[in-house]
């Protein structure tokens, strides 16, 4: 793995990890994006909690949005798109990019196993709608496409 995705990645994967601890009890799991998800999802990825930072509140919001956008939860929510509140107070209409049936379920059950598991066009397009917010873009990876990470 290039080592300049290595920020990016221990970010999602900490994002991701904190929906995963919710799985012990099931009354926890999140079966869709709502307010416990967000609240999990940006808890993990500015590392609150932790000790250490790892992206800004901005920055972990807008990755949040983005993928209750781009990414269906699960292959349910990818068959009925919906409208979704978030906690910002924004309403979210969610419009599907292509991922080859990748969902945030899927990508988040395969992550701790595997941090390249996170679909390339999931990377690009956060790079893209969240750079301004602070979500790091490096210009290029030894693989020669653009690579991303959450800023420290």
């Amino acid at each position: 793995m290039p080592r300049s995705r290595t920020p990016f990645l221990v970010a999602l994967v900490a994002a991701i990890a904190l929906l995963g601890a919710g799985c012990k009890q099931p009354s926890n799991t999140p079966s869709a994006y709502d307010s416990t998800t967000e609240s999990n999802f940006v808890h993990g990825c500015t590392g609150q909690g932790s000790g250490t930072t790892l992206a800004s509140q901005e920055a972990c919001q807008c990755a949040y949005d983005w993928l209750v956008q781009n990414v269906p939860y699960n292959s349910a929510n990818e068959q009925a798109p919906t409208t979704i509140a978030t906690t910002n107070g924004g309403d979210i209409s969610q419009s599907f990019i292509n991922l080859d049936g990748a969902t945030f379920s899927s990508i988040n059950n395969g992550i701790s196993a595997n941090p390249d598991s996170v679909p390339p066009a999931v990377q690009d397009g956060l790079a893209k709608a969240c750079s301004s917010r602070g979500w790091k873009v490096q210009s290029s990876s030894s693989s020669g496409g653009p690579t991303t990470s959450a800023p420290k």
